[in-house]
C-alpha cells in the first residue's frame, strides 16, 4: 500500500538520489528505522528534534520504504503551494491540503 506523509526535515537535508548514464536521476528508497535491513537500501536519518524546521512530502510503500515527493519547504502553506499542482491535491483545495500538510507532519527523530 502506497501512502502519503510529511516529514519534518532540517533545512540543508538533501535526500539521496541515485544517478544513472541518462540525465536526471531518481530519488532512492530509503528503509524506516523500525524495518529489518535488506542489505540493497538504506535507513532514512534520524534528526534531532530542534533540527527538523522545514517540511518535506514522501511516499511511504508498504510501511517501510520511503521516497521523496516534493522539494524541502520551510512552510506548510509553501508545501501546500507546490503540492496544488498536481490533481489529488487541486482537487482537495487550499484550506484541506493545508490541513492535511499540518496533521501529517512527522519528525523522524532518535
Amino acid at each position: 500500500m502506497i501512502k502519503h506523509k510529511v516529514l519534518k526535515v532540517p533545512a540543508d537535508w538533501k535526500h539521496p538520489t541515485q544517478l544513472p548514464k541518462y540525465v536526471g536521476g531518481h530519488y532512492e528508497l530509503l528503509l524506516d528505522r523500525d524495518s529489518e535491513p535488506d542489505g540493497e537500501h538504506v535507513y532514512m536519518p534520524d534528526w534531532p528534534e530542534a533540527s527538523c524546521t522545514h517540511y518535506q512530502m514522501y511516499e511511504i510503500y508498504d510501511g517501510v520504504l520511503w521516497a521523496a515527493l516534493s522539494p524541502v519547504m520551510a512552510t506548510p502553506e509553501a508545501l501546500t503551494d507546490w503540492l496544488l499542482r498536481f490533481p489529488k491535491y487541486a482537487y482537495w483545495g487550499y484550506v484541506k491540503t493545508l490541513s492535511f500538510v499540518k496533521e501529517s507532519s512527522e519528525i523522524k527523530t532518535k
